[in-house]
């Protein structure tokens, strides 16, 4: 058995037939192998491994496998380090397994453990769509139309009543106040939400629901406007307003509030002089209103009604325009004007009776039912006298101009 070195040394042994002493080496301090002993066998080439301390003051050490009859007798080299492949893998897996978990600790947290990092809570879909109709009452209270169209998830047309200064000139008159008690109704879900608020318009107090919906992450509602239908009071020709504010479409899109009506015509006014958007609505809402004529309509209809009755009776005429009678004389010879004359002979009183309305399907006319006889007396040039009979059953009067123009039929 060999015998040990000094410390510092290595020791080394040779197994052959005969035993040879063991004896101790210096350990080298340069990288090359001492030379080999003559009396050493046939021996393979020397592994020369080269182990890194963990001390750089210590000096390397050399281990040298010799090879005799067949086998091998490594030496192990003092404070030598071996590291295999298995090893290796293993403590990789290790490390990627304990930076994964302090990940996790990071950000998340661990039973037990408090994280490192608390995120941002998300925003729970109540609470975002809450914030949502708030918002969007807050803007029509400020008179901020861009800011309530913003919060609309389809895109609004037309824009002609959704002006900062219409809004404002609405609210001026009836502001929005009172808002409060916005919730959601029933459960919902992760992207859609019904959201109940009230609110106050003028004196108008109001409680309505929205539908809002999620999309790409931003909580908007499904309707912020209101379509109307205004052909019953026929804006282009009525010359109508709201607040104001002229208006030429028969459909219009507006935002919540109390819309005062008023007509240009003089003659013409509308029986519902407000018009009430309590809240965003899909689809189109029809508003219904009869146009009525003025006192002052009404009393200069009669007017001209009279007016032009004695215009006709006057005209020496066989049909004279625009009013209602005439007849067809069978002489060749014309009739002479100068005698042509025009009577009533029956329903005298009716012209007084007449009341005048706006027809119905009509705007800017009115129309009343008769029965007036008229007598005809002419003589024609060769001196023959002739007579006949027409009656009027229809006055009507055209409100469009700035003089009303009548016409009997």
């Amino acid at each position: 058995m060999a015998s040990q070195g000094e410390r510092g040394s290595l020791g080394r042994s040779a197994a052959t037939h005969n035993s040879v002493p063991s004896r101790a080496i210096e350990t080298p301090r340069r990288r090359s192998a001492p030379p080999a002993s003559k009396s050493q066998p046939e021996s393979v080439p020397d592994e020369i491994d080269l182990v890194a301390q963990a001390n750089a003051d210590r000096p390397l050490r050399v281990a040298r496998t010799i090879k005799s009859h067949g086998s091998y007798n490594p030496t192990r080299v003092s404070g030598e380090r071996r590291v295999s492949l298995p090893t290796v893998v293993v403590s990789s897996l290790l490390v990627v397994l304990i930076l994964g978990l302090v990940g996790v600790q990071a950000f998340v947290g661990l039973p037990g453990l408090a994280p490192w990092f608390t995120p941002a809570p998300a925003v729970a879909p109540a609470t975002g769509a809450v914030n949502a109709v708030s918002e969007y009452l807050e803007a029509l209270k400020a008179g901020d139309a861009a800011a309530a169209l913003a919060m609309s998830r389809p895109k609004v047309r037309d824009m002609s009543c959704l002006t900062n200064e219409f809004l404002q000139a609405t609210i001026a008159k009836n502001p929005i106040s009172q808002i409060g008690n916005v919730k959601t109704l029933g459960e919902g879900s992760n992207t859609q939400q019904l959201v109940s608020a009230s609110y106050q318009i003028g004196a108008e107090k109001i409680t309505n629901w929205f539908n809002v919906d999620l999309i790409d992450g931003v909580w908007l509602l499904s309707e912020v406007t209101s379509s109307i239908d205004l052909s019953s009071v026929s804006p282009e020709l009525t010359g109508l307003k709201l607040n104001g504010f002229a208006v030429s479409t028969d459909i219009i899109t507006l935002f919540p509030g109390i819309y005062e009506l008023t007509i240009e015509n003089q003659w013409i006014e509308v029986a519902e002089d407000r018009l009430i958007v309590e809240a965003p609505r899909a689809g189109q809402s029809f508003f219904s209103a009869a146009l009525l004529l003025t006192k002052t309509g009404s009393s200069e209809v009669s007017k001209a009604i009279t007016t032009k009755l004695d215009t006709c009776l006057k005209t020496q005429e066989l049909a004279p325009t625009g009013c209602g009678f005439g007849i067809r004389i069978t002489s060749d010879k014309p009739i002479k004007k100068s005698t042509i004359r025009w009577k009533i002979t029956a329903g005298e009183n009716e012209v007084a009776k007449i009341k005048p309305a706006l027809a119905l399907g009509s705007v800017m006319q009115t129309r009343n039912y008769v029965n007036i006889e008229f007598a005809f007396r002419g003589i024609d040039e060769s001196e023959w006298l002739w007579e006949g009979q027409s009656t009027v059953r229809v006055v009507m009067a055209d409100l469009s101009q700035e003089e009303i123009a009548v016409v009997f039929a």
